[in-house]
C-alpha cells in the first residue's frame, strides 16, 4: 500500500469538494485500515452516518482489534440503529470471543433487536440464527428455525447456517428433514448442495453425499475437497483418489488447506 500517493488522492479529493461525500470516505477508511491511519480520518468526517460507521467498525475487527470495534459500536448505538450489516461485521468479529464480554453482550443485543423489529426479515432472522451457530446453542437455532418458518420463508443462506450447526452435532434425522425442505422450496444452489455434501459424509451416510456430488453441475476444488474429505474420513482411500483424478482431469487442484485437511485426517485414521 502506498500510504504517500493515497495521501495524495485524499487531498486532491478534498480540494475537489469531495471531503463531505460519505461514500468516498468510508473508501478511504478501507484504505487507512492498511495504512494504519484509521481514527484519524474517522475523526476528521463531519458527516458520520451508518456507512462510515460500518466501515470504521469492520476496519478494525477484520485487524483483529474486537474491544476497540466494539467500543465503537455501543458509541454509534447512542445515534444510530445498527442494521444487518453491521450486526454480521460484530458476530463474526466476536465469533472467537463467545466466552468473553464482548462475545456475551453482542450474542445478547441480537436477539433483543430481533424482538423489537415490526417485521423481521430473512437478514433478521439469519443474523439471530448465525449468532446461536457462532455460540454453539443448537437448540435455540433449531428453535429460531422453526419460528422463523412462521413468519418468512428460509433463504439459502438460512439452510447452510442450519445445516453447518446441524454437522457439528451429527444429527442425521433433521438434516434430512432440512434437505427435503430445500428441495421442495426450489432452492438449488452449490454452496448449500456442498455444506449437505459435507454433513452427509461426517454423518456417514456417503451414498447421499455421493448423489449430491454427482448432481453438482459446477464442481469446483471446495466440492471435491470436501468430498474427498468424507470419503478419507470413512476410510474410502481409494475412492478419494479417484476424485483426486477427476479434479486433475478437469484442470483442477486442491489448495494448500484442502491438503493439510486431508493429510491430517488421513494421519488420525
Amino acid at each position: 500500500m502506498h500510504v504517500r500517493y493515497a495521501g495524495m488522492v485524499h487531498s486532491l479529493a478534498i480540494q475537489m469538494g469531495f471531503g463531505l461525500d460519505v461514500y468516498f470516505g468510508s473508501t478511504m477508511i478501507e484504505v487507512c485500515v492498511k495504512c494504519g491511519n484509521l481514527r484519524k480520518l474517522f475523526d476528521e468526517m463531519l458527516n458520520r452516518d451508518l456507512v462510515s460507521r460500518t466501515s470504521m467498525i469492520s476496519g478494525y475487527v477484520s485487524e483483529g482489534n474486537v474491544a476497540f470495534g466494539f467500543s465503537l459500536f455501543n458509541e454509534m448505538r447512542m445515534e444510530l440503529e445498527p442494521n444487518s450489516v453491521i450486526m454480521l461485521v460484530m458476530l463474526q468479529g466476536c465469533c472467537g470471543f463467545e466466552t468473553s464480554i464482548y462475545g456475551r453482550q453482542v450474542h445478547g443485543y441480537v436477539p433483543l433487536k430481533k424482538s423489537k423489529l415490526d417485521r423481521r426479515d430473512v437478514v433478521s432472522w439469519n443474523i439471530c440464527i448465525s449468532s446461536y451457530t457462532s455460540k454453539g446453542d443448537f437448540v435455540k437455532v433449531r428453535d429460531s428455525f422453526n419460528e422463523m418458518q412462521g413468519e418468512v420463508a428460509p433463504s439459502i443462506e438460512t439452510l447452510t447456517v442450519v445445516i453447518t450447526a446441524l454437522t457439528k452435532h451429527g444429527i442425521l434425522s433433521q438434516g434430512e428433514s432440512l434437505h427435503g425442505l430445500a428441495i421442495k422450496s426450489g432452492l438449488h444452489d452449490d454452496v448449500w448442495q456442498t455444506s449437505f455434501l459435507d454433513f452427509y459424509a461426517k454423518c456417514g451416510k456417503l451414498e447421499s453425499s455421493d448423489k449430491l456430488f454427482r448432481e453438482l453441475l459446477d464442481r469446483n476444488c471446495i466440492t471435491c475437497g470436501a468430498m474427498m474429505f468424507g470419503l478419507v474420513q470413512n476410510g474410502y482411500f481409494n475412492e478419494a483418489v479417484g476424485v483426486f483424478r477427476q479434479m486433475q482431469a478437469a484442470g483442477l487442484y486442491p489448495g494448500a488447506e484442502i491438503l493439510r485437511n486431508l493429510i491430517d485426517v488421513t494421519c488420525n485414521h
